[in-house]
């Protein structure tokens, strides 16, 4: 391949450097007498190699259009030479080779390189594709430009079918050794589609008869997009196939290129794609077809090419599904042996006397729980899994030494689990030809299985034995005690546990298991175990287990159950190895449970539990029916006694009882009849309806009797209702009573009515007290309509229910309109937040709250301030329904409450004139501790009317100092004890003086305390706490703060930090926390300042 090329690539360049000289000598007239026979030369030995059939030269314009062509091109692209040059060579060009010549041939035009060599696709004239060579030259101008291309183009379509086939037929050999068969024969139709560019496949196996062939697989994309029909694994006639078997009858790949032509040719199933075109080739071995293979649909004809694609991968797909088939045998002949040996726990084993060793196939040596895949064993390996070793060794020796048989059953404990097995072995001895002992061949089987199925039969019969005498108790027993202890005994007795006992579950606070029976070797375990079904340590035991969830529960092994530790020592001591807790349900109802005790570990197995399960399941029912029996004879004498009960009541009510038939004719009375309306019973059971009600009420009650009726014929109404319904009737005195009639269908057994039970009651009161409740009503509608105040009720979500006529002024339209709607429908919804949110106050509080607002009344838009209660109202079961409110126009007198508060500030003046008349001191000190308690009481966020009043004690709250003489308050030496004492009085003198003047403020209070001290050390009265107001505590860290920070007639002041020290210091000890914390925050970060 690289020598031809090479040459190729010489031969271009030889081609382009004669046309080249053609094209130098053409443009260069002034040399052509010179050089005209050397051009005459050249251009022969061009056209000898033109006119080569070896290979397609053509000459290309830089536009891509073709000049001159050889007659192997026409060839090879199936044109005539006029068609070609009217052609580009880039629109016969492949589409997926354009871009890669036009990369080429573009770097030629601009100079980069001066050839180049590619594979690369055509499209010839018929639509098919070939696969080319293709070299490249130009010749250039004298300027540089390319002038033409030269152009070598080789066919090597059959070169690159070979390569296809060949990394076809790798791929498929490399795909086989990971994949099965079926998979293997859909990946080598799916390759011979790719290669033929088919798009249907199909592969056919033949039987060795020559007659029948079957449907072995489809190609990928035959199923996915051409074919829904059925049929694989289908088996065919070949005399009955259509034209798709012509080379089985042929024996020869046969192509069918035209096929809707085709005369013997059979109709496809349905869902099958129409066939165009098609080819099969037969799979020979040993002169036998064994398979077909098929492909249909290519775009263009089949021909032999596509011929040995199919046959290559076809023989190659062949031998491997032989060999895959074999495989397959050979793998399921195995696994039949292995699957053989598991399904019977059998495995095979020799024991070699010359290495003793100990060779078994994969089923002995999974038996004794070793890797089936291990080598040959050692004895001590297989002797170790052995705990009878010594017995079976010896076994073997007698075999091996003196020829007596080999035939044991033992336990063995396998390598791989702690779950001992059982196993039965026999052998015989192998010897030479000389007599001489060689090896031990012998089976073992794992009779585990077969051996715990006999003792589960055993049981088994055992367990029905027990539950037959179970059943037979259960029909002759008449008492609950007597037949829990008979089926204890019988579990123990004929069942073979060791002890059984019932208990019941309590319903008590620690829901108690109950020992009710008990039976078998328990003396005092029952009675001590104390077992309940709470979910603790007592309750998660078997017992109490089952109650809880309705299950059995089973402790298979006492002595590691970590569930069963509570009572592990007892049951030990009683030889208790395994037990079984079982709920007593019945109709969904947990009655206690039944506990049963076996000597043996892993005692209760699947099926025998299941009997176990039953005869609970029976013990509970009996348990139940002997219940009921007893309720049922209780109920009879209770039914007895009911109906006389009734009797008396019915005679003796003061309601009036009465049926009628369904006729309405009186059938009983009750004798109340004659207190009611004053008929004797003989009297009422002759009269008919309209002797009983008035003319009203008997319209009234006939519709409602054949309302009922209807309703009864519709089949939809519910035959225990009752209908109500109040009715006046006649009395015999010729007056007439309000009665509430309660009326009910008597039915039969099929629920048919018969009659007409009525209970009649006198409700005239009730009617009398109903219509005064109507006057009052309308009494004190008129009360609200004409109250000068706003009244109003809301529903708990702010929707208005009722108002008065002054209300419906605020919003200037009517009570119809303002029903139904909310504050947010007439006013702005800043406004109607403040309406709603006390209106939750109100309900939150759980009683009235009182708030002012001012309001403007929306008929005239004047303005006024509203004292409003808001009662939040409940129903007589404590409901909430709604909040009343009420408004009152307080707008007077709070103007004169203000003038009376500036007269009240101006006597608080007036006063602390008086005080800085006398000490001057004092003067400035109270002014200044007013403005900083004001300060700390806003810092707290506290009301504006708590602020004001603490503002005004603070500002004369050294008044009683008026009464301390004028030379101690300014004495500039320290006080003595006497003058101290002198001074604290001032807190009485302030109280004294104040308090019996009417302050809207506590005044008075807060300025007889403002001296007391949080944890009682103040005075006059020692308060601690709580009893000090808050508007003294602050008007205590106030006066302290000032006191220490200003200047004293005896000391200089001390600094405002002293003093916000001191009450640092003594927070929550002589001074209120938050008092002391506002006070901080007001001097260390908003930069307050004494003035």
């Amino acid at each position: 391949m690289k020598d031809q090329s090479k040459t190729k690539q010489l031969l271009i360049q030889e081609l382009v450097s004669l046309r080249q000289r053609i094209a130098g000598m053409e443009q260069s007239e002034s040399e052509w007498k010179k050089e005209k026979e050397e051009l005459k030369n050249s251009e022969a030995r061009f056209r000898n190699y033109f006119a080569l059939p070896l290979h397609g030269i053509a000459i290309t314009s830089p536009e891509k259009g073709w000049i001159e062509v050889n007659d192997r091109i026409c060839f090879i692209m199936g044109y005539s030479r006029d068609e070609i040059v009217r052609m580009t060579w880039s629109e016969m060009t492949h589409p997926d080779d354009l871009a890669a010549d036009m990369e080429q041939f573009n770097r030629i035009l601009s100079g980069k390189i001066e050839n180049y060599n590619m594979d690369k696709r055509f499209i010839r004239k018929d639509g098919t594709v070939v696969w080319t060579n293709l070299s490249v030259g130009c010749v250039r101008k004298s300027d540089g430009s390319v002038d033409h291309i030269i152009a070598l183009v080789d066919d090597i379509t059959d070169r690159k079918r070979m390569e296809s086939i060949m990394q076809a037929r790798l791929h498929l050999l490399e795909f086989a050794n990971s994949h099965a068969m079926d998979e293997l024969l859909t990946a080598a139709l799916d390759e011979i589609e790719a290669l033929t560019g088919s798009t249907i496949g199909f592969y056919h196996f033949v039987e060795s008869d020559q007659k029948t062939l079957s449907l072995q697989n489809w190609s990928t994309n035959t199923i996915k997009n051409m074919c829904a029909a059925e049929g694989k694994g289908s088996h065919y006639d070949v005399d009955q196939a259509g034209v798709w078997v012509d080379c089985v009858h042929e024996r020869r790949p046969v192509i069918h290129n035209d096929y809707a032509s085709l005369p013997h040719r059979k109709g496809m199933p349905e869902g099958h794609a129409p066939v165009i075109r098609e080819i099969v080739v037969p799979i020979f071995r040993s002169n036998q077809i064994k398979a077909i293979i098929g492909v249909g649909n290519k775009s263009t004809n089949y021909d032999d090419s596509d011929i040995e694609i199919v046959s290559q991968l076809g023989d190659l797909s062949w031998d491997i599904a032989e060999r895959k088939r074999a495989e397959e045998v050979l793998r399921i002949n195995e696994g039949r042996y292995r699957k053989a040996e598991a399904m019977g726990h059998v495995g095979n084993w020799e024991y070699n006397l010359q290495t003793t060793k100990f060779w078994g196939s994969g089923e002995a040596k999974r038996i004794y729980g070793f890797d089936p895949e291990t080598l040959d064993l050692s004895t001590d390996e297989v002797e170790n899994c052995i705990p009878e070793r010594e017995r079976v060794h010896q076994a073997l020796i007698d075999l091996i030494q003196a020829g007596k048989p080999y035939n044991l059953e033992f336990d063995i404990h396998p390598k791989n689990s702690l779950k001992p097995r059982i196993i039965s072995s026999v052998a015989e001895l192998k010897r030479d030809e000389h007599g001489k002992p060689l090896l031990v061949t012998g089976v073992i089987q794992d009779i585990t299985e077969r051996k715990r199925a006999e003792a589960e039969i055993t049981g088994m019969n055992r367990a029905l034995r027990m539950l037959s005498a179970t059943n037979q108790a259960l029909i002759h027993v008449a008492d609950e005690p007597t037949l829990l202890t008979e089926v204890c005994r019988i579990i123990v007795e004929v069942g073979g546990y060791l002890m059984a006992w019932v208990g019941f579950a309590e319903q008590d606070e620690a829901k108690t298991v109950r020992p009710v029976a008990h039976a078998g070797f328990g003396s005092g375990y029952v009675e001590s175990a104390e077992v309940t079904w709470a979910d603790n340590e007592r309750g998660r035991g078997p017992g109490g287990t089952a109650i809880r969830t309705g299950q059995p529960c089973i402790a298979r092994n006492i002595l590691l159950d970590p569930a069963f530790a509570p009572w592990r020592e007892a049951a030990i001591e009683r030889g208790y190895k395994s037990n079984i807790a079982l709920p007593l349900i019945n109709e969904g109802r947990t009655l206690g449970e039944l506990a049963i005790y076996s000597v043996e570990t892993e005692a209760f197995d699947t099926e025998e539990v299941e009997v176990l399960k039953e005869m609970a399941d029976d013990l509970a029912f009996g348990i139940t029916v002997l219940r009921t029996r007893v309720k049922r004879d209780q109920t009879v004498v209770a039914l007895h006694e009911s109906e006389e009960r009734y009797r008396l009541i019915a005679e003796n009510t003061a309601d009036t009882i009465a049926v009628f038939d369904l006729n309405f004719k009186t059938t009983y009375v009750s004798p109340s009849m004659l207190k009611l309306r004053g008929y004797t019973v003989q009297e009422a059971m002759t009269q008919t309806l309209n002797q009983i009600l008035t003319p009203d009420s008997l319209l009234q009650a006939s519709k409602m009797l054949a309302d009922q009726m209807a309703l009864e014929f519709s089949g939809t109404a519910d035959p225990a209702r009752t209908t109500l319904i109040e009715l006046e009737e006649y009395c015999k005195d010729g007056s007439t009573i309000w009665v509430e009639l309660s009326a009910s269908f008597l039915r039969d057994g099929n629920f048919k009515p018969t009659g007409i039970l009525t209970v009649t009651r006198n409700i005239t009161e009730r009617k009398q007290a109903e219509e005064a409740l109507r006057n009052s009503e309308s009494r004190m509608r008129t009360l609200v309509q004409t109250i000068p105040d706003l009244i109003w009720l809301k529903d708990p979500a702010g929707v208005y229910l009722s108002c008065n006529t002054i209300f419906e002024r605020l919003f200037g339209t009517s009570e119809a309109a303002i029903v139904g709607k909310t504050d947010y429908d007439f006013v702005d919804r800043e406004l109607a937040d403040a309406f709603r949110e006390n209106d939750r106050k109100a309900i939150s509080a759980g009683k009235p709250t009182s708030n002012e607002e001012w309001i403007t009344f929306a008929d005239d838009g004047h303005r006024v301030l509203l004292e409003t209660i808001k009662t939040p109202m409940y129903d007589v079961q404590g409901i909430l329904i709604g909040v009343l409110g009420i408004g009152h126009d307080i707008t007077d007198r709070k103007q004169a409450s203000e003038r009376i508060r500036r007269v009240l500030g101006a006597t608080v003046q007036a006063m602390a004139v008086t005080v800085e008349a006398r000490d001057p001191y004092t003067a400035g000190h109270q002014r200044r501790v007013a403005d900083l308690a004001r300060a700390i009481a806003t810092e707290m966020n506290l009301p504006l009317d708590i602020i004001e009043g603490l503002r005004m004690a603070a500002s004369i709250h050294d008044l009683g100092k008026i009464s301390v003489p004028a030379e101690i308050l300014s004495k500039p030496t320290k006080l003595t004890d006497i003058e101290f004492m002198l001074i604290k009085t001032h807190s009485q003198s302030d109280y004294d003086i104040l308090k019996d003047i009417d302050f809207p403020w506590p005044l008075a209070q807060i300025v007889y305390q403002h001296h007391e001290r949080m944890n009682g050390s103040g005075y006059p009265r020692n308060l601690k706490g709580d009893e000090i107001i808050i508007e003294a505590r602050i008007m205590a860290v106030a006066d302290t703060v000032e006191a220490m920070a200003s200047h004293r007639p005896y000391r200089a002041g001390l600094g405002i930090e002293s003093a916000l020290e001191e009450i640092a210091k003594n927070k929550g000890i002589l001074y209120d926390d938050a008092v002391v914390d506002a006070c901080l925050r007001l001097f260390r970060e908003k930069g307050y300042q004494l003035s």
